[in-house]
């Protein structure tokens, strides 16, 4: 019996052996099963990110990490995808960042050391604030590769950015090293004289700066830095010293003349800053970066002024003639033309950055609202059009042109493109998302649909209900349509209120009071709006007719029609209303 007893124990546990090895050999089987479905998402996220699909990236490399957490390569671009998904939408999530990051930390200390993955993860380190990190990073490459230069000025560079004077110290020895093995280079000795600068050793900051121009007395750019230096230190006299040498080597040095501009336009000399602008401006040498700049600084200084406006425009048309193919440029002086009003000349400028430019779908917007401005609706509608067939999905180019179209008369196509914006919008943001919402009443208003119209205004105003302009034109059109004057009026006031200088808020408290039969009042609130308007519309003096008539003045009244038809001059009730003398109803 007891034999009987231990051979079925015996033959249990052999059981349970065999069965431990199967399932271990299961695992086994099943971990390299995830593993190479792992490998297979890995490459495919990898095959993505080389199409720019960085979505489905992102959803594969999770996929991969889910199914295996072990690899490196996958743990680091996961927490690199992780991390890009979370920023580029807006505020990033710290808590989000922070576990990407972690991840990738997690990597390279599980990693080999690879150079270029190294020199990628110090330097994100650096640009999330882990600056402790990305120096133990530059250490270790250091260490591991002492024959490549750019892993020494890292470290010391990051040695320099803690601001230790230890550190900064042991900086300077990294960058001598560097500038015997590598010569006198003005990149390693700039650093090494900003450490000298941030120690306060000026002494030993000259010093370094004789070296490197006694290795290069012709050298232009190492002139150039040396009068960075002197301007640093505050030695103004002999930093113009050693731009004036650079131009005396190189006539047509454009950044030598841009510094010189900038060293007058700080010590507010305007007759030489203009002269250097000019020749900075005139140089094909200079980039175009450093060109936008410095007229963008020229402009703002001066733009307000008028009679400034001549020497803009000529600097403007030497920089279109260097470089007509440039959107910069091209941006910079639609944008100055419409601060200045010039609307036409701005729209024309605009025209020519958006065919250069028509995937930018900003240099649309721009259009539209600029032919806007110029009150041409149908070329801004004609334009919006035009950029939609880039950036069809685009909903604020959708609005905007809806909102020409509804200017342009065309109410059903402006329908079509504002329910296109208000679904394609963001739904978080709800002023602009009741804006669209405005602009759909109005276009309902306009295609003679009031109640589409009046629901669109409540949806407006419920989804915001600061919205001052869906207020106004809701109570408008109730006062135009004589229906709930009440509401009109508790609409209207708010705007008043909130805008008392507001002719558009004034002119519809003044009619709403008109069809509320409060002429006294409606004539105080028309007589205002007319005050603070200085382009009245013709419709502001039609109105301001209507209600002096009710107010027993007939010659007023007659004078505002008339002024209202030389704005207005198809106006056939306007005609019959001059004609009779007298207030007539449509």
């Amino acid at each position: 019996m007891r034999r009987f007893i231990f051979t079925i124990i015996a033959i249990a546990g052999f059981a349970a052996v065999f069965a431990a090895g199967l399932d271990r050999d299961g695992r086994d089987r099943r971990d390299a099963e995830r593993s190479r479905k792992a490998d297979y998402a890995y490459l495919e996220a990898r095959a993505k990110i080389a199409d720019d699909n960085y979505a489905s990236a992102f959803d594969l490399l999770g996929y991969a990490y889910s199914l295996d957490s072990t690899q490196g390569e996958v743990n680091s671009d996961y927490g690199f995808y992780t991390i890009l998904a979370n920023t580029m939408g807006g505020d990033p999530d710290s808590a989000t960042v922070a576990e990407g990051y972690a991840k990738m930390l997690e990597a390279y200390e599980d990693g080999t050391g690879d150079y270029y993955s190294g020199v990628f993860f110090a330097t994100l380190s650096e640009r999330l604030g882990h600056g402790d990190v990305a120096l133990k990073v530059w250490e270790r490459l250091d260490s591991l590769y002492p024959r490549k230069p750019d892993a020494g000025f890292r470290l010391a560079s990051a040695l320099c950015a803690t601001g230790d004077t230890a550190n900064i110290l042991r900086a300077i020895g990294i960058f001598d090293h560097l500038q015997r093995v590598h010569g006198t280079e003005v990149g390693i000795v700039s650093q090494k004289m900003n450490a000298y600068i941030a120690i306060g050793d000026t002494a030993s900051t000259l010093a370094a700066l004789d070296t490197l121009l006694a290795e290069h007395p012709k050298g232009v750019n190492e002139m150039l830095f040396a009068g960075d230096v002197m301007m640093a230190l505050n030695r103004d006299e002999a930093a113009v010293d050693y731009y004036n040498r650079a131009i005396g080597v190189d006539s047509v040095n454009g950044m030598a003349y841009f510094k010189l501009a900038q060293y007058y336009q700080a010590h507010g000399d305007s007759a030489r800053y203009d002269k250097e602008v000019f020749n900075a401006l005139s140089q094909p040498d200079l980039d175009v970066a450093e060109k936008v700049e410095l007229m963008r600084g020229y402009v703002q200084g001066l733009y307000t002024d008028s009679l400034q406006r001549g020497r803009i425009e000529n600097l403007f048309s030497v920089l279109t003639d260097l470089h007509p193919l440039e959107p910069q440029i091209r941006d910079l002086f639609s944008s100055y033309l419409a601060v200045t009003g010039d609307y036409r000349r701005a729209a024309e400028q605009t025209e020519i950055l958006a065919d250069l430019d028509p995937a930018a779908v900003e240099n649309w917007n721009r259009l539209v609202t600029i032919y806007l401005s110029d009150n041409d609706a149908a070329k801004a509608a004609e334009a919006g059009e035009r950029g939609l067939k880039y950036h069809e999905k685009d909903a604020t180019l959708a609005f905007l042109t809806g909102s020409a179209e509804i200017v342009a008369d065309h109410p059903v196509r402006a329908i079509e493109l504002l329910r296109e914006a208000v679904a394609g919008a963001d739904q978080r943001d709800t002023k602009t998302l009741s804006q669209m919402l405005c602009s759909l009443g109005d276009a309902f208003y306009k295609n003679n649909e009031p109640d589409s119209a009046f629901h669109y205004y409540d949806m407006a105003l419920d989804t915001d209900g600061t919205n001052l302009l869906a207020m106004n034109n809701c109570a408008y059109y109730l006062a135009c349509e004589n229906r709930d004057l009440d509401r009109a009026e508790q609409l209207s006031f708010w705007t008043v209120k909130e805008e008392p200088e507001n002719s558009t808020s004034l002119d519809t408290y003044a009619w709403v009071m008109f069809k509320q039969k409060k002429f006294d009042a409606a004539k105080e609130y028309i007589d205002k709006a007319l005050e603070h308007d200085t382009d009245p519309s013709a419709e502001l003096y039609e109105h301001a007719g209507d209600i002096y008539f009710m107010n027993l003045d007939p010659d007023r009244a007659l004078e505002y029609w008339k002024e209202a038809l030389k704005l207005s001059p198809d106006n056939d009730l306007l005609k019959r209303k001059i004609e009779q003398k007298t207030y007539l109803q449509k």
